[in-house]
C-alpha cells in the first residue's frame, strides 16, 4: 500500500473524529438545561423513613409459637444438633453436653463435660427466655462460648426444638404471655373526657333533650283537653 492510500485512510479517520466531536458539541447545546429554581415533583421523605421497624418482643414471639408447636418438626431440627449433642437420659457427652432435661437446668451443670469459661461464669439456669435467645444467636447471647452452631433464625424452629426437648426430661411451666402496655393518650384525655367534649354534635344533642320541668306543662294540658273532647264526642 502506497503513501497515497495511507493518506486517504488517515483523512477519513480524521474526518470521522471531527464529525463525532462536532456532533457531541451540537447535542450538548440542544439538550443542556439548567436546574429549575423550583422542582416540579418534590418528594418529602420523612426523617425516620429509613428507621427499622418496631421489633417484636422475642418472648412474645416465642411463647406465641409455643402455643402450637410441632414435635416431629422439632426432631428434624434437632438433627442439626445431633452431631454434637445427645438427648436421651444418660446419653454420652460429645462435642457438646447431653441435653436431657436441659430446660430449667443450671447452666454448665452436666457432669463430666468441660464447659467454656463463658458458660461456667454465666449465672442462672436455662430458662425459656435464655434458651430461646441462645438458640437464636449463641455467640451474641453468651459471648465467649465455643459452640460453633450459628443459631436458628426462625422462631418456629426454636419453638419446635424446645417442644421436642421437653419430651426428654420435661421442664418448667411455660411462662405467661408478657403484658404489652397499651398506648396512652398523650393529652391525658380518657374516654369520659372525650365523650364530654364532643363539640357541636354534643351541644345539639343537649339542646334536643326535653327539660324535665316541661313534663306535664301546657303541651300536656292541651293534650288532656283534646282527649276529653274526643271522649265526649264518642258518647
Amino acid at each position: 500500500m502506497d503513501s497515497f492510500e495511507w493518506n486517504k485512510i488517515m483523512g477519513w479517520v480524521l474526518a470521522a473524529a471531527i464529525a463525532v466531536l462536532g456532533l457531541s458539541i451540537v447535542t450538548g447545546y440542544v439538550y443542556d438545561g439548567e436546574r429549575p429554581e423550583e422542582m416540579g415533583y418534590f418528594i418529602d421523605v420523612p426523617e425516620d423513613a429509613g428507621a427499622a421497624a418496631v421489633e417484636v418482643d422475642p418472648m412474645v414471639e416465642f411463647i406465641t409459637a409455643m402455643q402450637d408447636p410441632d414435635v416431629a418438626k422439632g426432631e428434624a431440627v434437632f438433627r442439626k444438633c445431633a452431631t454434637c449433642h445427645t438427648v436421651e437420659q444418660g446419653g454420652e457427652n460429645k462435642l457438646g453436653p447431653n441435653l436431657y432435661g436441659i430446660l430449667g437446668k443450671d447452666i454448665a451443670s452436666v457432669p463430666g463435660f468441660s464447659y467454656s469459661n463463658a458458660l461456667q461464669e454465666e449465672p442462672g439456669d436455662w430458662s425459656y427466655e435464655l434458651f430461646n435467645a441462645y438458640m437464636r444467636n449463641p455467640r451474641g447471647t453468651i459471648p465467649g462460648n465455643v459452640m460453633s452452631f450459628a443459631g436458628l433464625s426462625k422462631v418456629e424452629d426454636r419453638a419446635n426444638l424446645v417442644a421436642y426437648l421437653l419430651t426428654y426430661g420435661g421442664g418448667p411451666d411455660l411462662p405467661a404471655m408478657p403484658v404489652i402496655a397499651e398506648e396512652t393518650d398523650p393529652e391525658g384525655t380518657g374516654p369520659e373526657e372525650a365523650k364530654a367534649d364532643d363539640g357541636p354534635i354534643a351541644e345539639l344533642a343537649d339542646a334536643e333533650e326535653v327539660p324535665e320541668s316541661n313534663i306535664g306543662g301546657p303541651a300536656a294540658e292541651n293534650q288532656d283537653t283534646t282527649d276529653a273532647e274526643d271522649i265526649h264526642e264518642a258518647n
